[in-house]
């Protein structure tokens, strides 16, 4: 775990810069020069933008990274919303028969880094690429309400998080007579989410349909069961005769 994490520190910094030197190399392969001398990115495929319309269409709420060229990049309001989190340029793209479209993105290399930098502002993150998904994060699951762990070596129980204010709100449930709540830091509480593992996400209370399934009365299951039953055939009667007549 802790060589996991420290792979993870390395990909983690040096994550911002490699969008903005692929946007530079990038421009410089497959673009033309303006009047002004300013480079713009190589145009989008009319069918790669349909894929990708469809995707988001299914993801509607998730921030949609779709692999082009080494990256996954992020376009339309995703871009607008992901670029200060990822620390990446907010640029244009055109797009085949299509008006241009602000863009931005991360390395597929460093997909760990990029996607977590969105998944840690409680952003669901849908990674696509050749037509599959590549992987999908829930926001929800990065600091999972209800759920129960040790935060300090104190029982604690996660009330409400705060992304824009880096708040999480706790509640020591040692002290049962007079629980006392308060806050730490996102990526303090992670840490113990982490070492908890999948298991926490068992000490979520499940919850309860709102609506009682409807119960049926004795009499519809017998009727039920009755419609069920096969028709009994009635077999034909043989005349008796007279040697088998009591």
């Amino acid at each position: 775990m802790i060589l996991r994490r420290e792979r993870f520190k390395a990909e983690y910094h040096a994550l911002p810069g490699d969008f903005n030197l692929y946007i530079q190399g990038l421009a410089r392969q497959h673009s033309k020069p303006t009047h002004d001398n300013t480079e713009t990115l190589a145009a989008l495929s009319a069918d790669d933008y349909k894929a990708y319309l469809d995707v988001k269409a299914q993801h509607p709420s998730a921030l949609v990274c779709f692999a082009q060229n080494g990256y996954f990049e992020l376009y339309g309001d995703d871009a607008k919303k992901a670029a200060p989190l990822l620390g990446t340029k907010l640029l244009e793209k055109t797009v085949e028969s299509h008006e241009p479209i602000p863009v931005t993105g991360f390395k597929e290399a460093a997909w760990v880094a990029g996607s977590h930098k969105l998944w840690k502002a409680g952003e669901d993150v849908f990674l696509s690429k050749d037509g599959e998904t590549f992987k999908e994060l829930k926001g929800a699951d990065y600091i999972p309400v209800g759920a129960t762990l040790e935060v300090g070596a104190v029982q604690c129980r996660i009330d409400a998080v705060d992304f824009a204010a880096d708040k999480v709100m706790l509640t020591n449930l040692e002290v049962k007579d007079h629980p006392v709540q308060y806050t730490e830091s996102i990526a303090y509480v992670r840490g113990f989410v982490e070492d908890t593992g999948i298991a926490i996400y068992d000490t979520i209370p499940k919850q309860k349909d709102d609506k009682p399934k409807e119960r049926s009365s004795i009499r519809e299951k017998l009727k039920a069961a009755k419609k069920e039953q096969p028709s009994r055939s009635t077999a034909p009667t043989k005349s008796k005769g007279k040697d088998i007549e009591l």
